[in-house]
């Protein structure tokens, strides 16, 4: 399973998407995808899954997911 978030420029703004494994993908604001990557992570320890990896980049709003 994984987990992707990216930054774009999108007709001047930035914007964030998050795209996983699951086929699930979500395109908006940067708090909105911290939301909605909680959201999967959440499920996916319910689910008995224990993250293996993670690279947050450099971003720090990123840095405690």
């Amino acid at each position: 399973m994984y987990a992707l978030i990216r930054q774009w420029q999108i007709n001047g703004e930035v914007k964030h998407s998050l795209e996983t494994s699951q086929g699930d993908e979500f395109l908006g604001t940067k708090d909105d995808v911290v939301e909605v990557f909680s959201k999967f992570h959440r499920k996916m320890i319910k689910g008995s899954y224990k993250r293996m990896q993670f690279m947050p980049g450099i971003d720090p709003d990123f840095q405690s997911l």
